[in-house]
């Protein structure tokens, strides 16, 4: 659910302007960077998968069409695009095997089946997030199973008996690559196993692609991007939209002024799919407001929250006073369940100031009675809707050893009730190690922290921890993103500028032979003990400048890790791809952590655009769902001119910084 803008407002070194094109993060004309030692495992490694669709909850029954995301045998509503066919191409087989109906199998066994003749299984992907399985009839079948082969050793069913020859599964594409099935046929007596059938395609054709409606050029549609809890609404940001209109749902084709910005909501339809709910403005919109830098929705996707930096307004009294260049504000929005979506609030900084940015990051608590928002020099203001009374400013929050050069607040993340804030400060300075233990010297020029903070309904805020890498080093911005789940008990840190050259979930943190590569820390709160570091993640690939760790996400339930990588130059397509195809410089990548209980954190799957380029920057904003359900990864500078959801993937040339936001 939480998101923050990361185009526009993201700070220090590691900012990304499209307003700036020919400069790389620190400001410089871009060019090739040191490729350095890029180590990496083999795309086609299989991952755990997650096992956490396609079992009945999010599953789609078909016997020659289903209803869903696109799943139907004409494919997405208004796309225009087939299924591809992958059969033997999208698997590995390991032979025929035959196993007794009677208990769920491992895929083989040298007993004597007195069942049908096996069936052949055949597997394609359509949009969106669709896997569409065939298999031919067997003679002498009663009915057929579908198993899959997943996070467990053994086969498990997926669904009820079938008497059709093909079923459409709705999958999250991130968490299957790797993933075996097999389908049975069975009759009276037995059933029968097919070869099994491996997923090793990067399921390209599955993936969703959305923009706006009338999405454009300079839009950088992608730059923020939020799911409600089970992933059925997604809330993306374009700040670099140019209508002036300030209704929603208003006149999205007027492009008369730049950098008004927009936001949009789009849901999964029972009946028809995905489909684009509503087009948000302010209700002030103006040029340069930039509404859209930041966006985040609520865990039932009732609630959104958009931040717009430029916003002039000096005062939340007057929202027409254009006098004070980027003040910034924050709007609220609601969704009725008759009227639709209705602005509910404009939220305004206790005190204004010019330049105050006020909006470029924010976070919104998963009940939808929260919200944190950060603002120049450096403090977060946090606003809360007691039982629908309407929004105060409750509290002014600020780390024990801030300094305006901090950049506190650049990475925002609340746990679902609004009791427990985590802020990032990526440009702290402070030498010490470890949690909670400041030397209060700034002799680690912008190594970066992190502040936890817990709200007593008594007493307030007051600051629980202060967090620093285990082995933190100058110019490392730990704490440029930070996440939390939704009970607050886990805490994923960004530390995009570390240099450690470890792979996975195997580095040593004191390791500085990779400049630049990045990481991502993982904590956890215990009763009795606090907060105490439970992981040191690596890319799969890391790579010189890459900056893994520009962007974290964990799912609400913690189970889930995301990181991406901005500067990742693989032109790679889909899940699971080449890593050390390096010929797209700053196309991005995302990668996919789950965590097994009583096993701990385990790398799941690569994961680029379904149309990678040089420097689209995916992954630049993300979220993921409940479970892992599902992905959203932003790319606000790629290029397509499409339209809409499912429409034609762009590549070089189309619409410069148009955007785009993928789901898997």
């Amino acid at each position: 659910m939480l998101s923050a803008g990361g185009l526009l407002g993201a700070c220090g070194d590691d900012a990304i302007d499209p307003g700036a094109e020919g400069q790389d993060e620190a400001g410089e004309t871009l060019g090739p960077e040191d490729s350095g030692a890029s180590e990496g495992m083999d795309g086609s490694t299989s991952g755990d998968g997650s096992g956490s669709e396609g079992s009945g909850t999010d599953a789609t029954e078909s016997s020659g069409s289903s209803e869903g995301e696109g799943g139907s045998t004409e494919g997405e509503s208004g796309t225009g695009e087939e299924s591809s066919e992958t059969g033997g191409e999208s698997s590995e087989t390991d032979g025929e095997s035959e196993t007794d109906g009677e208990s769920e199998t491992d895929g083989g066994s040298d007993t004597e089946s007195l069942g049908p003749e096996p069936s052949v299984l055949s597997l394609s992907f359509a949009p969106i997030k669709q896997f569409e399985f065939t298999w031919t009839a067997s003679p002498d079948a009663d009915f057929y199973r579908l198993l899959e082969l997943d996070e467990g050793p053994d086969y498990v069913q997926l669904g009820e008996d079938l008497s059709e020859t093909e079923l459409t599964l709705t999958m999250p594409l991130h968490a299957k690559f790797g993933a075996s099935y097999i389908i049975q046929a069975c009759n009276a007596l037995d059933c029968t196993d097919s070869e099994p059938l491996v997923v090793v395609d990067s399921m390209v054709e599955a993936i969703g692609y959305f923009k706006g409606a009338l999405n454009g050029a300079s839009d950088a549609t992608g730059s923020s991007v939020a799911l409600s809890a089970d992933g059925r609404t997604l809330v993306v940001g374009a700040p670099g939209e140019q209508s002036l209109s300030n209704q929603i749902n208003g006149d999205a084709a007027d492009d008369s002024s730049d950098s008004v910005g927009a936001a949009y909501v789009f849901i999964l339809d029972e009946q028809s799919g995905w489909k684009q709910e509503a087009y948000l403005k302010a209700s002030n919109a103006g040029e340069g407001d930039r509404f859209g830098i930041a966006v985040d929705v609520d865990a039932d996707g009732s609630v959104v929250v958009v931040g717009a930096q430029g916003e002039e307004s000096s005062s939340g009294a007057d929202p027409l006073d254009d006098s004070m260049s980027w003040a910034g504000a924050v709007y609220v929005f609601r969704r009725d369940p008759q009227t639709g979506w209705e602005q509910e609030a404009y939220l305004k900084a206790p005190e204004p100031i010019p330049d105050g940015d006020f909006g470029r990051f924010l976070a919104l608590s998963g009940d939808g009675s929260t919200v944190a928002v950060s603002g120049y020099p450096s403090w977060v203001d946090i606003y809360r809707d007691l039982d629908g009374q309407g929004w105060t400013h409750e509290a002014e929050v600020v780390g024990l050893n801030t300094t305006g050069g901090d950049e506190f607040g650049d990475g925002l993340a609340l746990d679902h009730v609004g009791a427990v804030l985590a802020v990032g400060a990526p440009l702290e300075d402070d030498s010490s190690q470890g949690i909670n233990a400041p030397s209060n010297d700034d002799a680690s020029v912008s190594s970066g922290a992190a502040y936890v903070f817990r709200h007593d309904p008594g007493t307030g805020w007051a600051q629980e921890a202060f967090i620093k890498a285990t082995y933190a080093d100058a110019s490392d911005h730990f704490g440029t993103s930070v996440s939390l789940s939704a009970d607050g008990t886990v805490l994923a840190v960004g530390s995009p500028r570390e240099d450690g050259g470890g792979v996975m979930l195997e580095g040593m943190d004191w390791d500085n032979s990779l400049t630049g590569a990045g990481a991502v820390y993982v904590y956890r709160h215990f009763e009795m003990i606090g907060w105490q570091q439970e992981a040191y993640v690596k890319a799969s690939n890391p790579g010189q400048h890459d900056h893994f760790g520009n962007q974290v996400r964990l799912s609400p339930d913690g189970g889930w890790l995301v990181g991406a990588a901005l500067w990742e130059r693989s032109n790679a397509d889909g899940v699971g791809g080449d890593m050390e195809q390096n010929f797209a410089d700053g196309a991005g990548a995302v990668y996919v952590y789950h965590r097994f209980p009583g096993e701990g954190w385990a790398f799941e799957s690569y994961v680029k655009a379904a149309n990678s380029w040089d420097n689209h920057h995916f992954g630049l904003a993300l979220d993921i769902s409940e479970a892992g359900s599902t992905l959203a990864a932003g790319a606000p500078y790629e290029t397509g001119s499409a339209q809409g959801i499912q429409g034609e993937l762009g590549g070089l040339g189309g619409d410069s910084v148009a955007g785009a936001v993928y789901l898997y």
